[in-house]
């Protein structure tokens, strides 16, 4: 019998940055498979395009979530 994965997702909502670091940071210890940016991180994809600063901390996000999952 073939065993079935789990995924247990977290969807990360609020932007900040302190906050954002520590839900990742924290998502392996609780066997979180995914990672999902949302709501005030980003929404709308012209926000970000619009906003070099907010484009660079999600870049950032990414890259953390990247180096935790890799």
């Amino acid at each position: 019998m073939q065993r079935r994965s789990t995924t247990r997702s977290w969807i990360l909502l609020e932007d900040n940055e302190a906050d954002v670091v520590e839900a990742i940071g924290l998502a392996q210890r609780y066997n979180v498979s995914e990672l999902q940016l949302s709501h005030s991180i980003i929404m709308d994809i012209d926000e970000i395009n619009e906003d070099p600063d907010r484009a660079a901390r999600i870049a950032r996000y990414v890259d953390l979530i990247h180096d935790a999952y890799v």
